[in-house]
């Protein structure tokens, strides 16, 4: 099972997090290399990786082949981490 998706991202930090049993694998670069290398026989589980983006990105996702529900792969998930906001001099 594979899954592609371009998508555009405004400048900041963001966790990105996928899920699935049996093994599953996210990459940001079109599957050159993987971020998230989870590719192991295991029940559901999910994964998070933060990172730095600004731009166009060719996600993949990747999980074990079949049809059935066992070895599914969740979609992936976006979060932007925004900065914290304080007075000057203050922590």
């Amino acid at each position: 099972m594979r899954y592609k998706l371009t998508q555009s991202f405004a400048d900041g930090d963001y966790i990105l997090k996928v899920g699935g049993d049996d093994g599953y694998r996210l990459s940001l670069d079109g599957g050159t290399t993987w971020a998230i290398n989870n590719w192991n026989d295991h029940g559901y589980t999910t994964s998070t990786y933060n990172i730095h983006l600004n731009g166009t990105y060719n996600f993949v996702t990747v999980g074990p082949p079949g049809s059935s529900t066992d070895g599914m792969t969740s979609p992936i998930q976006f979060q932007r981490l925004l900065p914290l906001l304080t007075e000057p001099g203050r922590w």
